[in-house]
């Protein structure tokens, strides 16, 4: 658990950034690393259980189990986070700051070119609006069920060549 700890305040951390990815410059720069290096230091995290406690031997069970527990109790700080967060501090912030950045000459711009919207999947920059609009209307529980459940079904998935990777078995 307190590995699980560690590992969600690093989450929050990227939370802190991505709100503010709008306002101050360098934040989205700090989300994407937070993003990249999220498995990393899962994968570390792990190393140190192994070590530390199972004495430098660990079955592929038990490295799952532990990677899987350590997604999971930092996706439940997360999530807790982006409640205490949207509910207590927003004040719906975050989208209106989202909602000028559409409304920025640049991303006009980057959409009149037809650029964005190969990059976006063919969604229009209105399609976009109405996307956010929508998001605006959900309440601080279900934003942080949503991330609650991305966050356990990809550490479902991250904990797999975690596991693989972290496990030593005796040498014969």
């Amino acid at each position: 658990m307190n590995y699980a700890v560690l590992f969600g305040l690093y989450w929050i951390a990227g939370l802190a950034c991505f709100v503010n990815s709008f306002n101050i410059a360098g934040a989205s720069f700090g989300f994407m690393l937070v993003i990249v290096t999220v498995p990393f230091l899962g994968m570390f995290l792990v190393n140190r259980f192994r070590k530390r406690v199972c004495g430098g031997l660990l079955t592929f069970t038990r490295g799952y189990m532990f990677s899987l527990l350590l997604y999971f109790y930092a996706a439940l700080l997360l999530a807790v986070g982006v409640y205490l967060y949207f509910e207590f501090l927003d004040g719906g912030s975050f989208f209106n700051s989202y909602m000028a950045y559409l409304d920025s000459p640049e991303v006009k711009r980057l959409f009149e070119t037809g650029g964005m919207e190969q990059l976006a999947g063919g969604i229009s920059l209105k399609d976009m609006k109405n996307i956010a609009e929508a998001f605006q209307d959900l309440s601080a529980v279900a934003i942080a069920a949503n991330i609650l459940d991305f966050s356990i079904f990809s550490g479902l998935i991250i904990s797999l060549p975690t596991a693989l990777l972290a496990m030593r078995r005796p040498k014969l």
